[in-house]
């Protein structure tokens, strides 16, 4: 888990240091801010990296911040779920612009990801697993 970690933090980390750039010189698409988006998207791979290493290491805080990541995973997921579709709504902006947000779908691969996320959370909780740490 360790080394997968680790290779999907280094191929996700080329976009993370793109959106970071754009985000401080404020560049197109950069006028929202969204916590979950921002530690997804910017920090997501380094904390990725970060941790893989850290499995692999067999450091405890690795484990830890694994459980943290594998149960923000499982909550985002249900609640994509539970919120469901979002219709379209209309609205005018501070300058005056008419504004249109597309109605959106729920994705087809949050049931699949709160399912693997609960799997894999219980594997890592397993006495196997947390003694080697």
């Amino acid at each position: 888990m360790g080394w997968l970690l680790v290779l999907i933090g280094a191929i996700a980390s080329p976009m993370s240091l793109i959106a970071g750039a754009n985000q401080l010189v404020g560049g197109y698409g950069s006028n929202t801010f969204e916590l979950s988006g921002f530690i997804l998207i910017i920090l997501g791979p380094w904390i990725c990296i970060g941790t893989g290493i850290g499995l692999i290491r067999r450091w405890r805080w690795a484990i830890l911040v694994l459980y943290v990541m594998l149960l923000w995973l499982i909550v985002e997921s249900v609640l994509a779920i539970v919120k469901g579709p979002q219709p379209e709504r209309k609205y005018i902006s501070e300058s005056g612009v008419p504004t249109t947000v597309m109605a959106s779908e729920v994705s087809s691969m949050e049931m699949p990801s709160a399912v693997v996320g609960g799997v894999l959370l219980l594997v890592f909780l397993s006495r196997r697993i947390r003694s080697e740490f």
